[in-house]
């Protein structure tokens, strides 16, 4: 099985049958992958909710390809320490030739909006994912508030009559 993007066991991804009679870009999770095939989880838009899949090597590997499910509005630093903010992703879905995904994305407190291959973008910036890394950017954050009935749930109720 020669894939684009080779996901790790768990990760939430994107997947595409190529000889399917409509190809098109599907949300799946990885649940088991080997040389044989691998076992993902579909979801579909109706009500039937995840389904798992076994997809064999032999039978459709060729066909079958993934792409890693970008995530909008995080914010990544490029490789020269500057520090922006992922808006979108455009062409996340599309199967025609020439439509790659991209990254667009700005300067973290605005500015110009630029736009490149995603396959460049993960190359050249990296995803800030702890607070400590969010707050050194200035990215503000959002404080969890109190709420008394929370830690009252197992006491009685009293009601006023």
């Amino acid at each position: 099985m020669k894939l684009s993007y080779t996901p790790s066991v768990g990760e939430e991804c994107l997947f595409i049958l190529r000889d399917a009679h409509t190809p098109k870009w599907g949300r799946c999770k990885i649940l088991a992958m080997s040389d044989l095939g691998v076992c993902i989880e579909t979801y579909s838009d109706d009500d039937m909710g995840a389904l798992p899949r076994w997809i064999s090597s032999e039978e459709r590997g060729e066909a079958l390809d993934f792409r890693s499910f970008g995530n909008a509005s995080d914010i990544w630093v490029h490789h020269r320490g500057e520090k922006y903010q992922l808006l979108h992703l455009a062409n996340w879905f599309a199967t025609k030739e020439g439509f790659v995904p991209t990254a667009v994305y700005q300067p973290l407190g605005g500015g110009i909006v630029y736009s490149r291959p995603y396959s460049e973008f993960i190359e050249r910036f990296t995803p800030v994912n702890d607070e400590q890394q969010l707050t050194e950017a200035g990215v503000p954050q959002t404080s969890e508030q109190h709420c008394d009935i929370l830690d009252s749930e197992n006491a009685p109720v009293e009601v006023n009559q």
